[in-house]
């Protein structure tokens, strides 16, 4: 169908489309249900995109969240379409294995991935992962004489890279700048080393961010990057923000 308004459209498409996708992983390859949001650039003298193309371009195949993979896809939904750019947004729960550190018990934890990728001119991709982690106020240790009230923080990385980046490294990464990871499962002897240990490396919400933005600084695949985290405060009823954004030169 044609138009007479000639106002172009940046995207239009579907969301909430579901997939099977496979993920690379530190133990090899493995297969997940993906939620999709697909969509085209629309010419403006055009309407009425065909929407049951953007299912039937998706279910061809099982589609690998890489960088390759997602170009493959909008290689394909561009052609199918015949759009000049095509973009995908995509959100699947990186299963993460968490051992206990003095029981050794075993349990997973479910991180959120995000992934956006377009094509048109030029191809972009940008992987994000979203991470609970466990920071300690050094103000109310300080004012209690080493009593400090933790909270639950949520990290979110979002990173645009060359060659290689799994969503692993990136929780991972976030782990590492917090005060204690969080565990889906402790027993009484870990849940103290947790606490005892978390002590020992206070964090304010902005040290996360900024210990998080240095090691990424320092990465030479990471050409931009984005950090976020929010401290859910347990004796406040807000709680605390911090962000860094930043293309790497």
């Amino acid at each position: 169908m044609s138009d007479d308004r000639g106002i172009p459209l940046d995207r239009v498409g579907v969301t909430g489309l579901v997939q099977m996708v496979t993920e690379a992983t530190h133990q090899g390859e493995r297969t997940a249900p993906a939620r999709f949001d697909l969509s085209v650039a629309l010419p403006g003298d055009a309407r009425g995109v065909h929407l049951s193309r953007f299912a039937r371009v998706l279910s061809q195949e099982t589609v690998k969240v890489s960088p390759a993979g997602l170009r493959s896809l909008l290689e394909r939904l561009r052609a199918g379409l015949e759009a000049t750019e095509a973009f995908a947004e995509v959100e699947y729960d990186l299963l993460v294995s968490k051992k206990a550190p003095v029981s050794g018990r075993e349990s997973l934890m479910a991180c959120p991935v995000h992934i956006a990728a377009s094509l048109g001119e030029d191809y972009s991709y940008s992987l994000g992962v979203t991470v609970p982690v466990m920071t300690v106020c050094p103000c109310s240790q300080e004012a209690t004489d080493g009593t400090g009230h933790s909270q639950r923080t949520r990290v979110e990385i979002a990173v645009a890279f060359d060659g290689r980046v799994l969503p692993h490294e990136l929780v991972e990464l976030a782990e590492s700048c917090a005060s204690a990871p969080v565990y889906p499962l402790l027993t009484g002897e870990d849940e103290q080393h947790v606490i005892e240990s978390a002590a020992l490396r206070p964090v304010f919400v902005e040290d996360v961010v900024r210990g998080i933005a240095e090691r990424l600084e320092a990465d030479v695949r990471i050409g931009w990057y984005r950090v976020e985290a929010e401290s859910l405060e347990s004796v406040s009823p807000h709680n605390v923000y911090a962000s860094v954004e930043r293309a790497i030169a």
